[in-house]
């Protein structure tokens, strides 16, 4: 394959072979198609992005339980949550705490879904929230006051806590997190 480089105000790249075109199209579209079917969550935990998440009925559902509400804010596109959650989530003590003491909350911030009641949910400006990851978004903004990921939050009412962790790799510290009362 041979190329041409024209030089109009800018350069621009040509391809003389244009039966190419078609090829590098649909090769593109297959790269696109599997790194979608990449960015697809798999954990050690199977972690599932709760839809239509409602913030009282998940706290409530805790004190049924008799266990700590712990939100998960991630994302898709979250390189660094990924890492985090095939590192961390491996080891053995941090899944039992997990499992044992908590109610575990995953909230996508990212999430594209139409949220099913969109009438439900509108944010400190009264304005609606239609997509999942919006409200996901409010939440974490509500809740840490920051909107990166990864962030878990202990959550014990409907306000701000500072009882959140962020990024790690250091197994005994996400431990000692998941232990303090």
């Amino acid at each position: 394959m041979k190329f041409k480089w024209a030089i109009n105000n800018r350069t621009i790249l040509k391809m003389r072979n244009t039966n190419l075109i078609p090829k590098f199209i649909l090769s593109l579209i297959l790269l696109l198609v599997l790194v979608q079917i990449g960015c697809k969550k798999s954990s050690p935990l199977n972690l599932q992005g709760e839809l239509n998440f409602n913030l009282n009925d998940a706290l409530q559902s805790s004190v049924i339980q008799e266990k700590k509400l712990l939100i998960y804010f991630t994302s898709y596109g979250c390189a660094g949550c990924l890492k985090m959650e095939d590192y961390i989530f491996n080891d053995e003590v941090i899944k039992k705490l997990l499992i044992d003491n908590y109610n575990f909350k995953v909230l996508f911030t990212d999430d594209r879904t139409e949220i099913q009641n969109a009438n439900a949910f509108l944010d400190q400006n009264g304005e609606l929230i239609k997509y999942n990851g919006n409200l996901n978004s409010y939440y974490q903004q509500k809740l840490t006051r920051t909107g990166s990921q990864p962030v878990f939050a202990i959550v014990e009412n409907d306000s701000f806590t500072d009882n959140t962790h962020s990024y790690t790799l250091d197994k005994i510290a996400f431990r000692n997190f998941l232990k303090k009362e």
